[in-house]
């Protein structure tokens, strides 16, 4: 499935309109960037991880919301929990090359 960047975000339950949310698109043009750079689910986690606080939990949402549904943002707030939710729950990560085919033309 290939979409753009208002269909990205229509997906994410976020209504994106150019002028008043440019926060959404920053942290949904981050996420594409950063789905780029994944080279497994597990990584892209790792990845996030490293995003500054101010993006953190926006950027999570996003990773919940098409990468693994069955883990809670509050969850992986904390830094220090990441390498249990991998071990815990990485094998139910939605594969990195569905999340590209979904991410990758959301530039536009």
């Amino acid at each position: 499935m290939i979409c753009s960047l208002s269909h990205f975000s229509t997906l994410l339950g976020i209504t994106y309109q150019s002028r008043k949310n440019k926060p959404h698109k920053k942290i949904l043009l981050r996420f594409t960037e950063i789905v780029e750079e994944g080279q497994s689910s597990t990584n892209l986690l790792e990845i996030i991880t490293k995003e500054p606080d101010s993006l953190l939990i926006q950027i999570l949402k996003v990773f919940r919301k098409y990468v693994s549904p069955e883990t809670s943002v509050e969850m992986s707030k904390r830094k220090s929990k990441i390498p249990d939710i991998i071990r815990d729950f990485g094998y139910r990560l939605h594969a990195i090359g569905q999340v590209k085919k979904i991410v990758k033309p959301s530039y536009a």
